[in-house]
């Protein structure tokens, strides 16, 4: 994962990638 200066649009994409998971994402990240 490329790191950025942009800490919003990170978080974006780290978002979007816990929806995109769902459950398993959460159940990872809990």
């Amino acid at each position: 994962m490329a790191v950025s200066g942009d800490s919003q649009l990170h978080f974006t994409t780290l978002a979007a990638f816990v929806s995109k998971m769902g459950d398993l994402a959460s159940k990872l990240f809990a």
